[in-house]
C-alpha cells in the first residue's frame, strides 16, 4: 500500500533550564578568569601579581653584556684612580718651568734742546713725588761756577725698568695747575734745567708744543697766576711781584717777562722758539737770555 505522506513535525525549542550562574560565557578574557580564580581559591589580587613577578624572574637569563658590566665597571673605577694617582705624582716630584725672566725697560736718553756744561740724572719710583723733588734739590745745591747750565734727567724706574719724565708728569710732580688743556699740546721729551747766576741757582725747563699759537694763548691767559703756580721752582727764595708783565726782545727773539724782585735777577720769563717750536720757560732774565743764545748757536 502506498506510503502515506509524512506530515512535517514542527521543532520546537526546548527552553535552557540550566541556572545563569552555571552559564559561562563562550569567550575567555583575563578578568574572567581572574575573577574565577580568585573565588575558587580565595587568593588575594597582591598575591596574584607577586607570582606574576616571581615568574618573570624565573624566566629572566642573564645575558653576556650583563654578565660583564661589573668587571667593566671596575675597570673604569680603577683607571679613574690610577689617573688620579699619575697627576698627583707629576705636580709633586716634577718642578714646573721656570717663568721666563723679566728684562727691565732700558731708555735712550734723548739729547739736550741746546748745549749744557753738565747733566745729572735723577731716578725715583713712579708715585714717589717727594723723593724726585729731593734729588732735584740736592742736585742744585750741588757747587758749580757762574754761568754754567746744568741739565737734570728726571727718570722713573722700578722692577718694570724705567721712562722719562714728561710734561704732565713734571707738573703733576710739583703740583702745578696749568690752564686749560695746554698740557695736552705739549710734546715729548721734557727738559729740566739749572743756570748758576750771580744771584744764585735759578731753574727752567723746555718742552716742544704741536701747536704754538694756541700754547701762546695759553701762556697768556696763565700770566696771572703763573708766579703762583710756578712757586715750587724758587726753591724757597722770597718772591714779589714788581709789575706785570711785559715783552722783551733778546737777539730778534721775543720773550715775556715778570719781575718778581727789586734788587735780585728773579722772575718769570717765557717764550716760543719759532725755529723748533720750543717752549722754554724761566727763573730769572740771565737764564732765559743764555737759553737763547744756546738754543741760536744749537741751530
Amino acid at each position: 500500500m502506498p506510503d502515506e505522506p509524512r506530515q512535517s513535525v514542527p521543532h520546537t525549542s526546548t527552553p535552557d533550564t540550566t541556572p545563569r550562574e552555571a552559564r559561562k560565557p563562550a569567550l575567555r578574557t583575563m578578568q574572567g578568569d581572574l575573577q574565577e580564580l580568585s573565588k575558587q581559591q580565595k587568593i588575594s589580587l597582591v598575591t596574584i601579581v607577586g607570582k606574576e613577578i616571581e615568574a618573570s624572574a624565573r624566566r629572566f637569563v642573564p645575558t653576556e653584556t650583563h654578565r660583564r658590566f661589573p668587571k667593566i665597571a671596575a675597570l673604569i673605577i680603577i683607571l679613574i684612580v690610577f689617573g688620579a694617582l699619575l697627576y698627583g705624582a707629576l705636580v709633586l716630584f716634577i718642578p714646573a718651568p721656570n717663568p721666563a725672566p723679566v728684562i727691565p725697560t732700558k731708555i735712550t736718553i734723548p739729547p739736550p734742546f741746546f748745549a749744557v756744561e753738565t747733566s745729572r740724572t735723577t731716578s725715583a719710583a713712579p708715585h714717589d713725588r717727594t723723593g724726585l723733588i729731593r734729588l732735584i734739590t740736592d742736585t742744585k745745591d750741588e757747587p758749580e761756577r757762574e754761568g754754567v747750565i746744568k741739565r737734570i734727567v728726571l727718570k722713573f724706574e722700578d722692577a718694570g725698568g724705567e721712562s722719562l719724565v714728561h710734561a704732565k708728569d713734571f707738573f703733576a710732580i710739583y703740583r702745578i695747575v696749568t690752564p686749560g688743556r695746554m698740557a695736552d699740546a705739549l710734546l715729548n721729551p721734557f727738559m729740566m734745567f739749572l743756570y748758576y747766576g750771580r744771584n744764585g741757582v735759578r731753574s727752567g725747563f723746555a718742552v716742544p708744543t704741536r701747536d704754538p699759537d694756541r700754547t701762546t694763548a695759553d701762556m697768556l691767559s696763565w700770566e696771572p697766576s703763573i708766579a703762583r703756580d710756578l712757586a715750587p721752582l724758587f726753591f724757597g727764595e722770597t718772591t714779589q711781584p714788581r709789575t706785570g708783565f711785559e715783552d722783551r726782545t733778546y737777539r730778534n727773539i721775543d720773550w715775556r717777562y715778570l719781575k718778581l724782585s727789586s734788587d735780585k735777577d728773579i722772575g718769570i720769563a717765557y717764550m716760543i722758539f719759532p725755529a723748533r717750536n720750543l717752549l722754554v720757560v724761566a727763573t730769572s732774565k740771565d737764564t732765559i737770555e743764555t737759553a737763547i743764545s744756546r738754543l741760536l748757536e744749537a741751530r
